[in-house]
């Protein structure tokens, strides 16, 4: 085997192992035609409130981000920007994909040689 497709296959893991951590934080909500009765932060997509009139106030929690419409990622808009699109889209369902907050990504195992140290001997 050649020696860097050890790396290669270890990356891929890896990159599988987060792909699946943050899988486990989404939820896919398919919100129907009309008002979603939902206020995001002014300067991100993260949900700020919600109506209670809203037809998603038993599936979705304030604190989610929404990071897709419809299979289009939103996580570069701001709340307004946000706030619009959902209002342009008013008159189909939509398929809005949520990330919930969680503990924090984990940070990617590092494979390779390990070597011992050892502490430096005092100059005399």
């Amino acid at each position: 085997m050649h020696p860097d497709w050890d790396v290669l296959l270890l990356a891929e893991l890896a990159e599988a192992a987060r792909h699946r951590w943050r899988a486990e934080l989404q939820v896919e909500v398919v919100a129907p035609r009309g008002q979603l009765g939902l206020v995001f932060d002014r300067g991100s997509t993260t949900l700020a409130k919600i109506k209670d009139s809203s037809p998603l106030s038993n599936l979705v929690q304030v604190g989610w981000t929404l990071v897709a419409v419809n299979d289009v990622d939103v996580e570069d808009l701001d709340g307004w920007a946000l706030t619009k699109l959902l209002q342009e889209r008013a008159q189909e369902a939509r398929r809005l994909l949520f990330q919930k907050p969680g503990q924090e990504e984990p940070e990617p195992i590092v494979y390779g040689e390990v070597v011992p140290t050892t502490p430096a001997s005092p100059s005399f």
